[in-house]
């Protein structure tokens, strides 16, 4: 008799031990990835930042023409120049219902984009402003070597992961450029560690920066070019 009442009881508390193990590998159970899209709204340019190379020159300033060969040609018109959001949003972790998961989720940050470049005017030494040539007549090759543009991830400001780089060609000095298909992608894995708090906060900003460092050129990239993909995968551990 006492040994069927502890297998009773044994069934029982067996029996009853299954649902709350259930319960509990419930609770344990991570919820489903979240994936946000973000497309490009309108045309984004970035102008020309430098002046373009100098090259054959035939003028009655001649001493002026080497002087801009060798000390203009390729310089920043107007400082170094910065780096511009052309892709953006606003996470909102916590109104996602993810902020349980604040030390353990990871954000996987994923864009593309396809970036043309423009040869940028011709420079007039007389004409430009500020005037470069006191006096001037004649004539001076503006030429336009390519070089590259910068792209890189920020989350509220702060730079994530590492420069990405498309080097456009050069351009002559009176002919354009099509290249087949300029497009560039790159991806980067954030934790908690990578935040500030070494916590993900409620929310926050993620921009896709880029910067001109062609010469004498513009870069331009149209809405449909260009998205970025920001999935959030929780975790338990």
């Amino acid at each position: 008799m006492t040994r069927e009442i502890s297998a009773f009881l044994a069934a029982a508390l067996l029996y009853t031990g299954t649902p709350a193990a259930a319960q509990q590998s419930a609770a344990n159970a991570s919820p489903t990835p979240v994936s946000l899209n973000v497309q490009g709204v309108g045309l984004a340019t970035y102008g020309v930042t430098t002046y373009p190379k100098f090259g054959a020159s035939t003028s009655d300033n001649e001493a002026c023409a080497n002087g801009l060969r060798q000390n203009v040609s390729g310089t920043f018109l107007d400082g170094e120049p910065e780096p511009r959001a052309i892709l953006a949003k606003k996470v909102g972790f916590s109104s996602l219902g993810l902020k349980a998961y604040n030390k353990t989720a990871k954000v996987i940050i994923s864009w593309t984009a396809r970036i043309e470049a423009q040869k940028g005017p011709v420079v007039n030494p007389w004409t430009n402003r500020p005037r470069l040539c006191h006096p001037w007549h004649g004539t001076i090759e503006s030429i336009f070597p390519g070089g590259d543009v910068e792209l890189r991830l920020y989350v509220d400001g702060v730079p994530v992961g590492r420069n990405a780089v498309m080097t456009f060609p050069a351009m002559g000095t009176g002919s354009s450029v099509n290249i087949s298909d300029p497009t560039i992608t790159s991806s980067v894995t954030l934790s908690a560690a990578d935040f500030k708090a070494k916590r993900i906060p409620d929310s926050f900003q993620v921009e896709l920066r880029w910067v001109n460092r062609t010469i004498g050129s513009s870069i331009s990239s149209e809405a449909d070019f260009r998205s970025m993909t920001i999935l959030i995968v929780p975790s338990v551990t």
